[in-house]
């Protein structure tokens, strides 16, 4: 039978492992997004990278990513989807603004929008803030959207 900390260790291992995981399917995967500005990297000059998460359902995981990051002094973008944020997700997202991540768009619904028209997509990103406002209790805009699948189609915001 395992102990209490090893079994501690072995999750922080699997975390670990999903975000380099998730690293490299960012990095070698994703295809690029149509029809919107496009942001693969930044200053060349400056040796940082980004590590975002997309579609982050189970709040437990959520919670292994904070960890992680806060043990080796990482910064995180979590790319939410509306539809599965909850009203218990409050202290969940202060934690993670207040360790100094952020929170952008996924969509509400998580649909491929490139068939989506300028009203569609307005849409799904509301329902993304209206599901942040209940679950925050306060008006949240973020300042990022990442498309489902990397893409977007006409409809796309400029």
């Amino acid at each position: 039978m395992r102990n209490r900390c090893e079994c501690h260790s072995h999750k922080n291992g699997r975390i670990i492992l999903k975000l380099f995981g998730l690293l490299a399917i960012m990095l070698f995967v994703c295809p690029p997004a149509l029809a919107v500005k496009n942001y693969r990297h930044g200053s060349r000059d400056v040796p940082k990278i980004a590590i975002t998460i997309d579609d982050c359902y189970d709040k437990e995981v959520y919670e292994g990513f904070l960890d992680v990051a806060k043990q080796y002094g990482i910064k995180l973008t979590y790319f939410v989807s509306g539809i599965v944020i909850k009203d218990d997700y409050k202290a969940l997202f202060e934690r993670t603004f207040a360790e100094g991540h952020e929170i952008g768009s996924h969509g509400y619904r998580h649909r491929d929008m490139l068939e989506f028209t300028n009203q569609q997509t307005i849409n799904e990103l509301r329902l993304f803030e209206v599901a942040m406002k209940q679950a925050l209790g306060y008006e949240y805009k973020p300042r990022l959207i990442r498309f489902p699948y990397g893409v977007a189609g006409t409809g796309a915001i400029h």
